[in-house]
């Protein structure tokens, strides 16, 4: 008898079957090819039993066993592959179109929002080891994000400010949510399950709004205003990554692992904000009406974006590096991954 998938223990017989339903299952045998690079992606395979290998230009860049999902980027984003997946052993999966995830969706189905929590999971582990491979790319060591010394502090207020927050007017979510790309499809009464959750904070220019070290319990949507992305460079001096305007979020790799923040945003002017605590991110992550599912989407669709700019910073480090450093390091480093959607 095969062994349930994760992704189906817990569920109830009718739940179990409206969800196998839409899955197909599949037998390989070894070297058998699951995912060819190059083709659209538009689906998620689940490994049951074996284990299957990603593959980029011959090289093997990761593997999946039982109960991992290989892929899955695909069920909510438009796009190719980026790797080869073949079977390294005999096994066993199922295969998820996005036509049957949407099935899934559209009905409120558990199942789906597994799917959503995990997919949500696997980028924010693979946002993080993308940024941590350029901080070493550019440094030429593993960096540590250490929160800054007090001179970086007083560089920061001296470049924009004192800082400082306060109580913001009253402000509608719904607005604040409608200005981000990944919500403003999104229909209102889902929206409005989503808005309680979110509390409105006006910023000074130079207030931080996350330092960078420092554990993160919080999101932020900014609402008005720019937000500049800084790291300190050997605890003193100050290097801006990014600047972010209205409908941009930040802060979900710290929020969603429990962990610290990769690097420090403030307020490069009079800064709006709507932030979603702890609290209210548990409770979208387990929400199972439309609520909870837009709220997961819309995040898997921001770190999305995020991923792809960082891989394109990642691809720029690593050229710089090639070019730097001869023909032998250049073989290496063109075989260094970290690995984005497959």
């Amino acid at each position: 008898m095969k062994p349930v998938p994760q992704l189906f223990q817990g569920l109830n017989d009718v739940d179990l079957y409206t969800a196998r339903r839409r899955f197909r299952e599949r037998a390989l045998a070894p070297g058998e090819r699951v995912i060819a690079a190059g083709e659209p992606a538009e689906g998620v395979v689940i490994v049951v039993e074996g284990r299957l290998e990603v593959v980029r230009d011959g090289v093997v860049i990761g593997s999946a066993g039982p109960n991992d999902l290989v892929g899955e980027t695909g069920l909510f984003d438009t796009g190719f592959r980026g790797a080869d997946v073949v079977a390294a052993e005999p096994s066993h999966i199922l295969e998820l179109d996005r036509a049957g995830y949407e099935e899934l969706r559209d009905t409120v189905h558990p199942a789906a929002a597994e799917l959503e929590r995990r997919t949500l999971i696997n980028q924010v582990g693979r946002l993080r080891a993308v940024g941590d491979r350029i901080a070493e790319l550019s440094d030429g060591r593993v960096r540590t994000p250490v929160p800054p010394s007090e001179r970086f502090f007083g560089a920061v207020s001296a470049m924009f400010g004192p800082g400082g927050s306060f109580s913001s007017r009253p402000i509608d979510a719904l607005i604040t949510l409608r200005q981000s790309p990944a919500f403003a499809d999104a229909p209102d009464e889902a929206l409005a399950g989503i808005a309680p959750y979110l509390h409105a904070t006006a910023y000074g220019p130079g207030a931080l709004l996350c330092t960078e070290g420092q554990p993160g319990d919080t999101m932020f949507l900014i609402h008005e205003g720019q937000v500049e992305v800084i790291v300190a460079v050997e605890g003193d001096r100050v290097q801006a990554l990014a600047t972010l305007g209205p409908g941009a979020a930040f802060g979900m790799v710290a929020l969603a692992e429990g962990g610290v923040r990769m690097c420090s945003c403030l307020a490069k002017d009079q800064v709006v904000a709507q932030s979603l605590d702890r609290t209210g991110y548990t409770a979208l992550m387990n929400d199972g009406t439309w609520a909870g599912t837009i709220f997961r989407r819309g995040l898997i669709s921001m770190l999305l974006q995020q991923l792809a700019a960082a891989n394109a910073q990642l691809a720029q480090f690593q050229e710089k590096r090639s070019t730097d450093l001869g023909p032998l390091r250049r073989a290496t480093i063109a075989r260094e991954v970290v690995e984005g959607p497959t």
